[in-house]
């Protein structure tokens, strides 16, 4: 319960659950804080860690993804998820590692962190992609002679004569399957362009920031409505007329564009309720939307809002490579299929979004394994 529902470690020691547990099974006593932390975590954790051991063993490639995360009280943490499908073609996605990440976040320290992992998971020579963020420091963590070096000989390794296969050892269809496939797969193929690969929706989210930098009216508008929505949420006298219009403006979050979408979505929803509800707030003049502002938000949903869509597809759960391209360009469709109407503020700006797109996503057109095979 503790681990499955992220209870705390001392719900077993609270009157509640005890009197429950009296009840329901007399005679029971319920684990205090120490038990909980000393014994029952760690032998949860062991046989975790077990029935992962076994799960792995299912799969021949696996995709990596990293990132770096700060928590409140300034604590980084670097996580690593691997995705792979099983021998009846089953995916799944896991989670390896999670990390305190020590020190600076130097490119020499990433990369020592993803080995380790990829040692204790026994991964070296199953991983066939690495995602990551645009970070300079993750861009030359995967740039670094030893990644290159490490993965050729990999492709060069011979086979042991006293490990070759016998009848009782035979590899499986999925197994012989996917080593034919690498067989085909030139010692090219392992290195920093092809088998490190930048998050595409990352790079989606750096696009927008520099159309939205572009355009400076634009950016104007956003900030003011960021300082709005600030405003809102920060006093409880503006809270309570947003609570009488039903609506909880959405604060934007730095590292994912979409939420900038559900912001200005929250707050025209709150001019749909009360075109004057501003006038009711406590807030500076310079804080305020104009409706000239008000239509620039409309206009700017009509160009965000299908590439939202898109990008809920690219970061599902299990996605692939093969709907990045097709992605790409029904985004490149829809920014060039945008109404005569819209304020020619927002038209410039899809144009440049539409520029930003291509330039980021150039890389993928150069990826063989991004397009479709032959």
């Amino acid at each position: 319960m503790v681990y499955l529902d992220y209870e705390p470690l001392t719900k077993g020691e609270r009157e509640g659950l005890r009197h429950f547990v009296s009840g329901a099974q007399p005679g029971y006593t319920t684990p205090c804080y120490n038990t909980v932390r000393d014994t029952l975590m760690p032998n949860a954790l062991s046989e975790m860690e077990g029935r992962l051991r076994e799960l792995l063993q299912l799969g021949d490639g696996f995709a990596l993804t990293l990132d770096i995360w700060t928590n409140r009280r300034g604590h980084s943490f670097l996580g690593v998820v691997a995705s792979f499908v099983d021998e009846v073609f089953n995916g799944h996605t896991v989670l390896l590692s999670c990390e305190h990440l020590n020190g600076h976040h130097t490119a020499e320290n990433i990369f020592q962190k993803y080995e380790s992992v990829l040692q204790h998971w026994n991964l070296q020579r199953r991983v066939v992609r690495v995602v990551t963020d645009s970070a300079s420091n993750m861009i030359k963590a995967f740039n670094l002679p030893g990644f290159e070096e490490s993965a050729v000989e990999e492709e060069a390794e011979e086979e042991d004569p006293d490990e070759a296969d016998t009848e009782d050892n035979q590899p499986s269809p999925f197994q012989t399957n996917f080593l034919q496939i690498m067989e085909n797969v030139t010692a090219t193929y392992i290195t920093e362009n092809n088998l490190h690969m930048r998050c595409p929706i990352h790079l989606l989210q750096l696009a927008l920031k520099d159309a939205i930098n572009s355009h400076v009216d634009v950016g104007n508008v956003i900030t003011r409505m960021a300082k709005l929505v600030k405003a809102v949420r920060k006093s409880t006298l503006n809270t309570e007329e947003a609570d009488k219009l039903g609506v909880r403006p959405t604060q934007a979050c730095i590292t994912r564009w979409s939420s900038q979408l559900r912001m200005i979505e929250s707050v025209l929803k709150m001019f749909e309720r009360d075109s004057q509800f501003q006038s009711k707030l406590t807030i500076a003049e310079n804080s305020k939307l104009t409706m000239n502002d008000v239509l620039q938000l409309q206009a700017l949903t009509e160009v965000l809002s299908p590439l939202a869509e898109l990008t809920n597809a690219m970061q599902k759960e299990l996605g692939n490579l093969g709907i990045i391209l097709p992605a790409v360009m029904e985004i490149k469709q829809l920014l060039s299929s945008l109404p005569e109407t819209l304020p020619l503020p927002i038209r410039a700006f899809a144009e440049t979004l539409s520029v930003n797109v291509c330039t980021r996503f150039n890389r993928f057109y150069s990826d063989k394994w991004c397009r479709h095979s032959d």
